[in-house]
């Protein structure tokens, strides 16, 4: 007899009952649209911390490359560290703001920077990925050169 595998629902089956897992005959024991809308909302959901750890270990066990779930893992690391840094570098860039400037250059050039951090920070990700240079090394050198940066115009603000 062929068994259809049921599916988890998130308990938006109203209508679940035994029968609907026990007789595979009957055909409508949930609402699909309610359960779909659900999976389709969350399915591109990115995992939390306790979850990655558990798909590390999983990954383990089936003697699968955990690389890219450590990467992933120290950028979830990392993410506080980051906005202090862009933070920081925001706040040095308003303090050297002066008032006769157009609000279009400071659009163009804060669209500019973060394609230009996007594309650097996505460039050691993957080097890291690769293996070119270690994971640790791929998460936090970015986070160096914006840190370098923004000292610089620490000491440029400083100076004035």
């Amino acid at each position: 007899m062929y068994k259809r595998q049921v599916e988890y629902d998130y308990n938006f089956c109203v209508r679940r009952n035994i029968l609907c897992t026990v007789d595979y005959n009957i055909r409508n024991c949930c609402n699909p649209d309610k359960f779909h809308l659900f999976r389709k909302l969350f399915s591109g959901a990115a995992l939390n911390v306790f979850q990655l750890l558990k798909l590390r270990n999983d990954y383990r066990s089936l003697g699968n490359s955990t690389r890219e779930v450590d990467i992933h893992l120290h950028k979830l690391y990392s993410l506080p560290l980051f906005i202090s840094i862009m933070t920081i570098l925001s706040s040095i860039i308003m303090f050297n703001n002066k008032r006769n400037t157009s609000i279009i250059f400071h659009l163009l050039s804060g669209i500019l920077f973060s394609v230009i951090v996007y594309y650097l920070s996505y460039l050691s990700y993957l080097m890291g990925e690769n293996g070119k240079i270690p994971i640790i090394v791929s998460t936090y050198l970015p986070f160096m050169i914006l840190i370098l940066i923004s000292l610089i115009g620490i000491v440029r603000l400083n100076e004035k």
